[in-house]
């Protein structure tokens, strides 16, 4: 139930951090049509370090606060930075990745919304049925204030 509360929060952190991320190499190739891959990569890598834990801290608060329980808070903030470092990297490689491709790199943004909104929510679905199933013993982690759901053990 966690996930279904939170999922737009994480993909659309995903979406928007991959369009930045492509509009930076953009705007760097745009500079420099011999910009290297390499260093562009680089440089949003270790930029992608860093939005991932701050938007983890910020998810696993806003979790906690408005839904309860380390354990989710956990699971969603774990997805939140999966997502958004994936997404950053991908959207700074895929403009080199459509120039390769013979494609125009101004499509880069609107492609890595569409890809990060897929990938989202597969690393949202399986961090969380990772996370919240190995912890609980398969047990569904009930809600704060509600009574939990009955689980069928085999």
């Amino acid at each position: 139930l966690v996930l279904t509360l939170f999922l737009t929060m994480l993909v659309g952190a995903g979406g928007n951090a991959g369009a930045q991320s492509a509009m930076g190499a953009i705007k760097d190739l745009s500079r420099d049509s011999k910009q290297s891959w390499r260093r562009v990569l680089w440089r949003q890598t270790r930029v992608a370090a860093g939005l991932g834990v701050l938007l983890a801290m910020v998810a696993w608060v806003r979790v906690y606060l408005f839904y309860g329980g380390a354990l989710n808070s956990f699971a969603i903030s774990l997805s939140c930075f999966v997502i958004v470092v994936s997404s950053v990297v991908i959207g700074a490689a895929l403009p080199f990745l459509m120039i390769y491709a013979g494609f125009d790199p101004v499509h880069s943004g609107a492609a890595v919304q569409v890809l990060m909104d897929l990938w989202g929510v597969m690393v949202s679905c399986a961090v969380c049925a990772w996370m919240l199933s190995t912890n609980t013993g398969g047990a569904v982690v009930a809600p704060t204030g509600f009574p939990e759901w009955p689980v069928e053990k085999t």
